[in-house]
């Protein structure tokens, strides 16, 4: 045997040819698979190629949404999760910092909802303004 290993099953037995053109072919298999998925993952987000609501932002607010919307940001119970040096899981209201809690920190005057994110609202800029540093 060479440098790579062969391996028992093909991938090639398992695909066809596209019938449209790629962009068109990845909307469909999106929208195909967005229906195996939980509605609630989604978040109001259809699958298109577009970016969401949001991207004229600056940087660190738009990449802040979108960790919001993904629940994948840098909350506390998340880095220490993920093997981060943390003092404490504590927000500094008090309270245990997931990324629920986030959306819902009564340091901020109102909640964030799934929508507020997927449709970038005031509520949602201001969510994520303030959660830029962490």
């Amino acid at each position: 045997m060479g440098k790579f290993s062969q391996t028992k099953d093909s991938n090639l037995e398992g695909t066809s040819p596209l019938q449209g053109n790629q962009k068109d072919e990845r909307t469909k298999l999106w929208k195909i698979r967005s229906g195996e998925i939980d509605t609630q993952d989604l978040q109001g987000l259809e699958p298109k190629e577009v970016l969401p609501p949001g991207s004229e932002l600056d940087w660190p607010t738009w990449k802040t949404l979108n960790r919001l919307r993904s629940y994948t940001g840098r909350c506390a119970a998340n880095l220490i999760r993920w093997g981060y040096p943390c003092v404490s899981d504590q927000c500094s209201c008090g309270q245990t910092q997931t990324m629920d809690h986030l959306l819902a920190c009564p340091i901020l005057d109102s909640p964030c909802t799934s929508e507020d994110l997927a449709t970038r609202t005031d509520t949602a800029i201001l969510h994520a303004r303030y959660w830029i540093k962490i």
